[in-house]
């Protein structure tokens, strides 16, 4: 999940990186066009840095409109990026022999601070981007101006390689703890599903899916405040524990909700009710074998109508209607 977090962020970064890169390096395009100096001797390559940053912001923001991009798509991306920005500064450097090669300096110091990639593929990456730097200004320059451009990239290269684990532990670690922090916030820890929370911040998300209908299962557990009370809460734990597992086999992880101590909603876009009803039934099968007991009910709606609230509740009076039926209990009143 902080992969994936961490995935996300990145394609952020991209998504504004990548057009402002292109958007000055453009600048600059026109103005070399106006130039007859140093500037103006970079044209080419302006202009190649220009189409390589476009190209890199349509990509991504194709990219950023998938609610799960492909990682490895995005460390590809990335790592263009940062390969983008190392050619750059390395041919405006080497195009202009007659001085230090400030700007491939600066990029190596910059560029590793750029995203949250891992520390080894960075370092892979701006070693040799350092490398070329030192080979080609001791190729192309002068000695003296050559020495210093080595020096200077050595030294600020393993700056910016030391500055970007720090930056990315430091990251790693926030995306952690705001995981754990929505983790904790939406999940039941006894049973590992969504809890009341999740539940009711997504309740009226459905109806904005892609699905035509929806259908609503809502199980309860039968004498669970009973057991509790003559066997312990171990024994109420199991029940519940029991309950919550076939839900989620049945429903999956995302559409499975505890709403209460012994109550269980799970949501099927595109469901058959009658389908469900039947899963539940094989379900209230399997629960009694191993000595639990269960009331379960459907019930369905159009999506596009949907009031989930009366759908819920409408699962829940079947639900009550098979417990009174098998003598568990009385039918709740409507709330």
């Amino acid at each position: 999940m902080v992969r994936e977090d961490a995935d996300k962020e990145n394609i952020r970064s991209l998504q504004v990186y990548a057009p402002i890169g292109s958007v000055a390096f453009c600048v600059l395009l026109l103005a070399s066009t106006f130039m007859g100096n140093i500037v103006g001797q970079n044209t080419f390559i302006y202009m190649g840095a220009c189409i390589a940053m476009g190209i890199l912001a349509l990509v991504s923001h194709a990219c950023a409109r998938s609610e799960h991009p492909d990682r490895s798509v995005v460390r590809i991306l990335t790592h263009l990026f940062m390969i983008v920005l190392y050619v750059f500064a390395i041919c405006v450097s080497m195009r202009h022999v007659e001085y230090p090669a400030v700007s491939s300096i600066v990029f190596l110091l910059v560029t590793p601070l750029l995203f949250v990639s891992r520390p080894l593929s960075v370092a892979i990456q701006t070693a040799l981007a350092t490398a070329a730097v030192c080979i080609a200004s001791v190729a192309l320059k002068d000695p003296v101006i050559a020495g210093d451009d080595v020096w200077n990239a050595i030294t600020f290269g393993g700056v910016g390689l030391l500055a970007n684990v720090f930056v990315t532990r430091t990251k790693f670690r926030s995306l952690y703890q705001a995981n754990e922090i929505a983790y904790l916030s939406e999940t039941d820890v006894l049973t590992g599903l969504k809890n009341r929370n999740c539940y009711e911040s997504r309740l009226e998300d459905y109806p904005r899916g892609d699905a035509r209908v929806l259908v609503c299962a809502y199980a309860d557990a039968d004498g669970l405040h009973e057991l509790n009370n003559t066997k312990g809460h171990d024994a109420g734990d199991a029940l519940v524990c029991a309950i919550a597992n076939e839900m989620q086999k049945l429903f999956g992880v995302e559409h499975t909700f505890r709403i209460g101590g012994d109550e269980f909603v799970g949501f099927v876009p595109d469901g058959d009710a009658d389908d469900v009803r039947s899963l539940l039934s094989d379900m209230r099968e399997r629960l009694l074998a191993a000595g639990h007991r269960v009331s379960c009910g459907a019930a369905s709606v159009e999506a596009r109508t949907a009031d989930m609230r009366l759908l819920v509740r409408n699962a829940e009076k079947e639900m009550y209607s098979q417990k009174f039926a098998a003598g568990a209990g009385r039918p709740r009143e409507e709330v």
